[in-house]
């Protein structure tokens, strides 16, 4: 699989790399459930989609892994920030942050890890 999570403490540290098909993202969803649901609390997430080679999905693919997400529940809100350096792998994440309206999720795209971890961070209440 293409992809790894990581669970750093206080956030999952996701890494897709090389080429992402339509299997590959319904696989991650079921391995992202299970990390989760083996946390006592929701963790924020940072996802790093900057060793992507090529993407073989589409809008169908992108939207069924949003409309996966908004089945969860969380104990809390989480942020959840999606990495890129080139544009498809920024219009792949702009489309997932619009399709993504669950509740609980505050969704941002980043040009760096360093400015994910940031913005994690940072507490705003």
């Amino acid at each position: 699989m293409p992809f790894e999570i990581a669970n750093k403490g206080d956030f999952f540290l996701v890494r897709f790399f090389g080429v992402v098909t339509a299997n590959d993202l319904a696989c991650f969803a079921v391995e992202a459930m299970i990390a989760e649901d083996a946390q006592p609390a929701s963790m924020d997430r940072i996802t790093d989609l900057t060793e992507v080679e090529r993407f073989d999905v589409g809008y169908a693919e992108i939207n069924a892994l949003a409309a996966r997400r908004k089945l969860r529940h969380f104990t809390k809100r989480i942020k959840s920030a999606i990495v890129t350096d080139h544009d498809d792998q920024y219009s792949l994440a702009k489309m997932f942050q619009m399709l993504n309206d669950h509740p609980q999720i505050d969704i941002r795209v980043w040009y760096s890890v360093d400015e994910a971890k940031d913005w994690l961070a940072f507490k705003s209440e």
